[in-house]
């Protein structure tokens, strides 16, 4: 997909999920990749040198906590609380027409204490969560896909 300035979509159909075929497609693509946390893309992010960032789509990791949220409701209502303070620093940014420089900036200032917070709170809680569970799937889907969910940054940063 692209921005608001750049509306794109681009759709390329492969008749199994097997990694040659997006492999033939992005050959040479350097840049920004939103791929789902499917294995056969990993390989794509482990050389820096190929030049593809790996970004994770937030409303794929809510989806995992709002299915938990029937057998833990607290702590998956906190996870969720954190992840609409995101999505509405999202709807400020689109409301105001913010962009580039400026929307990193925003991001910045707004989502990064919330993304520690949250992060603090996953790591917390996922010993308190049966492994297995909708709620400990859903923690282990959030901290294995972390550093895609944060996108180029890193939790030091």
């Amino acid at each position: 997909m692209g921005d608001r300035n750049h509306v794109a979509a681009v759709f390329d159909y492969t008749p199994t999920r097997e990694r040659a075929g997006p492999e033939r497609f992005l050959k040479g693509y350097r840049g920004f990749l939103q791929a789902d946390a499917y294995v056969a893309y990993d390989s794509f992010f482990t050389n820096p040198a190929r030049g593809m960032v790996e970004v994770a789509c937030w409303a794929h990791t809510r989806r995992h906590f709002h299915q938990a949220l029937d057998t833990e409701a607290v702590r998956m209502g906190a996870v969720l609380a954190y992840i609409a303070q995101l999505y509405a620093v999202e709807k400020r940014a689109r409301r105001s027409g913010v962009e580039g420089e400026e929307l990193r900036l925003l991001r910045e200032q707004a989502s990064q204490p919330v993304l520690t917070q949250l992060h603090e709170y996953l790591m917390k809680i996922r010993d308190q969560v049966l492994p297995k569970s909708e709620a400990g799937q859903a923690v282990s889907y959030a901290l294995k896909n972390w550093v895609a969910l944060r996108g180029w940054r890193s939790i030091d940063r």
